[in-house]
């Protein structure tokens, strides 16, 4: 998948600091939504399923994280795959590590990457995405900026 960068530029603009600048972007999402859509769509073709969307103003499970020489950004992402609000945003001071912790898969075809940010206070924040490639590119520029080796 290309760069994801484009899809965050207008919301980043709305909580860029002077001079900050963003590096790269991917789309991610709490673990297990790729699995839970996978069986959404599979069951929305069985006879007499209906699904009721509840809206409980939970933390989105649909994100797009950014990169920037400062902080990693969490945005809400839109049905058409761009960044909205700002939900999240992890301090590069304040993380320890950056790093893949798995694979697995969604939708049979559909290869995921889980991936974690570790802040140094031990907290961990566990992802996943389904855009490895750009999920790779953002752990190695976070790693890059952490001074951390490459995985």
């Amino acid at each position: 998948m290309p760069s994801r960068t484009s899809l965050v530029k207008k919301a980043a603009a709305k909580v860029l600091q002077p001079g900050e600048v963003v590096e790269s972007a991917c789309m991610v999402s709490l673990p297990g939504t790729m699995k839970k859509e996978g069986r959404q769509a599979m069951l929305r073709g069985a006879l007499g399923v209906r699904f009721i969307q509840i809206d409980d103003d939970a933390f989105p499970e649909k994100l797009l994280a950014a990169t920037t020489d400062r902080r990693i950004l969490l945005f809400e992402q839109s049905m058409f795959a761009r960044a909205k609000e700002l939900v999240a945003d992890f301090p590069l001071d304040q993380v320890a590590s950056v790093a893949a912790t798995g694979t697995s898969r969604a939708q049979v075809s559909l290869k995921i990457l889980e991936l974690s940010i570790t802040l140094r206070d031990g907290n961990e924040f566990p992802l996943e995405s389904a855009d490895p490639k750009g999920a790779e590119e953002l752990i190695r520029t976070v790693q890059a900026r952490l001074g951390a080796p490459h995985q």
